[in-house]
Protein backbone atom coordinates (compact mmCIF):
# COMPACT_ATOMS: atom_id res chain seq x y z
CA UNK A 1 0.00 0.00 0.00
CA UNK A 2 1.12 3.38 -1.06
CA UNK A 3 -0.60 6.43 1.08
CA UNK A 4 0.44 10.05 0.45
CA UNK A 5 -1.09 13.32 0.89
CA UNK A 6 -1.80 15.10 -2.29
CA UNK A 7 -2.96 19.02 -3.15
CA UNK A 8 -3.43 19.32 -6.99
CA UNK A 9 -2.55 22.41 -8.09
CA UNK A 10 -2.94 22.38 -11.98
CA UNK A 11 -4.35 19.59 -14.47
CA UNK A 12 -6.31 16.07 -14.58
CA UNK A 13 -4.17 13.77 -13.67
CA UNK A 14 -2.56 13.04 -10.62
CA UNK A 15 -1.86 9.36 -9.43
CA UNK A 16 0.22 7.00 -7.07
CA UNK A 17 1.76 4.22 -8.76
CA UNK A 18 1.99 0.39 -7.44
CA UNK A 19 3.95 -2.69 -8.53
CA UNK A 20 5.55 -0.60 -10.78
CA UNK A 21 8.87 -1.25 -13.28
CA UNK A 22 9.55 2.09 -14.40
CA UNK A 23 7.41 4.80 -15.45
CA UNK A 24 5.39 2.87 -18.51
CA UNK A 25 4.68 -0.19 -16.35
CA UNK A 26 2.90 -0.84 -13.44
CA UNK A 27 -1.19 0.00 -12.03
CA UNK A 28 -1.83 3.64 -11.05
CA UNK A 29 -4.61 5.47 -9.69
CA UNK A 30 -6.06 8.52 -8.47
CA UNK A 31 -7.23 11.25 -9.98
CA UNK A 32 -8.31 11.23 -14.03
CA UNK A 33 -10.35 13.79 -14.77
CA UNK A 34 -12.79 16.61 -13.19
CA UNK A 35 -14.81 14.76 -10.59
CA UNK A 36 -13.11 11.38 -11.34
CA UNK A 37 -11.32 8.97 -10.21
CA UNK A 38 -9.14 5.81 -12.31
CA UNK A 39 -7.19 2.65 -11.62
CA UNK A 40 -4.84 2.25 -14.83
CA UNK A 41 -2.66 -0.62 -15.93
CA UNK A 42 0.20 0.43 -17.89
CA UNK A 43 2.59 -2.02 -19.95
CA UNK A 44 4.01 0.45 -22.53
CA UNK A 45 0.33 1.47 -23.06
CA UNK A 46 -2.44 2.32 -20.87
CA UNK A 47 -5.52 0.52 -20.30
CA UNK A 48 -7.81 2.18 -17.87
CA UNK A 49 -8.94 -1.30 -15.26
CA UNK A 50 -11.98 0.53 -13.22
CA UNK A 51 -13.52 4.17 -13.22
CA UNK A 52 -15.83 6.27 -10.81
CA UNK A 53 -17.23 9.90 -9.57
CA UNK A 54 -15.24 11.50 -7.10
CA UNK A 55 -15.45 14.95 -6.21
CA UNK A 56 -12.00 16.67 -5.86
CA UNK A 57 -10.82 20.02 -6.95
CA UNK A 58 -7.51 21.94 -7.34
CA UNK A 59 -6.51 23.24 -4.80
CA UNK A 60 -7.57 20.52 -2.17
CA UNK A 61 -6.44 18.36 0.24
CA UNK A 62 -6.44 14.90 -0.06
CA UNK A 63 -5.44 11.33 1.56
CA UNK A 64 -5.09 8.75 -1.03
CA UNK A 65 -4.09 5.23 -0.48
CA UNK A 66 -3.56 2.62 -3.11
CA UNK A 67 -3.25 -1.37 -2.08
CA UNK A 68 -2.94 -4.14 -3.79
CA UNK A 69 -3.28 -7.67 -2.49
CA UNK A 70 -3.05 -10.42 -5.14
CA UNK A 71 -5.08 -9.38 -7.96
CA UNK A 72 -7.28 -7.07 -5.93
CA UNK A 73 -6.34 -3.31 -6.56
CA UNK A 74 -8.42 -0.57 -4.25
CA UNK A 75 -8.43 3.06 -4.54
CA UNK A 76 -9.03 4.69 -1.42
CA UNK A 77 -9.67 8.59 -0.46
CA UNK A 78 -9.93 9.91 2.78
CA UNK A 79 -9.53 6.36 4.29
CA UNK A 80 -12.86 5.28 2.67
CA UNK A 81 -12.39 3.24 -0.08
CA UNK A 82 -14.03 4.60 -3.51
CA UNK A 83 -12.71 2.13 -6.63
CA UNK A 84 -11.77 -1.61 -6.77
CA UNK A 85 -10.06 -3.54 -10.00
CA UNK A 86 -8.59 -6.74 -10.52
CA UNK A 87 -5.86 -7.71 -12.58
CA UNK A 88 -2.84 -10.04 -12.80
CA UNK A 89 -0.58 -8.24 -15.14
CA UNK A 90 1.90 -6.96 -12.43
CA UNK A 91 2.62 -8.80 -9.23
CA UNK A 92 5.64 -6.81 -8.23
CA UNK A 93 7.27 -3.66 -8.52
CA UNK A 94 8.15 0.10 -7.03
CA UNK A 95 5.69 2.54 -5.54
CA UNK A 96 5.67 5.92 -6.69
CA UNK A 97 3.72 8.87 -8.12
CA UNK A 98 2.80 10.10 -11.96
CA UNK A 99 0.41 11.59 -14.06
CA UNK A 100 -0.83 11.06 -17.52
CA UNK A 101 -0.72 14.26 -18.99
CA UNK A 102 0.12 17.83 -18.19
CA UNK A 103 0.12 18.02 -14.41
CA UNK A 104 1.25 19.76 -11.29
CA UNK A 105 0.49 18.69 -7.57
CA UNK A 106 2.08 18.57 -4.42
CA UNK A 107 2.79 14.52 -2.96
CA UNK A 108 3.42 14.08 0.57
CA UNK A 109 5.17 12.77 3.37
CA UNK A 110 4.22 9.34 1.98
CA UNK A 111 4.12 6.15 3.43
CA UNK A 112 4.72 2.56 2.26
CA UNK A 113 3.55 -0.68 4.04
CA UNK A 114 3.98 -4.53 2.58
CA UNK A 115 0.41 -6.52 2.69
Amino acid sequence: RIKARLSPLAGHSHLLGLRCKGAMSGYFAGFDAPGRVAIYRKDFGVTRLAEGPCAWALGGDYELSFEAIGDRLVLALDGKPVLEARDQAHAEGMVGCGCLGPARALYGPFQVEEL
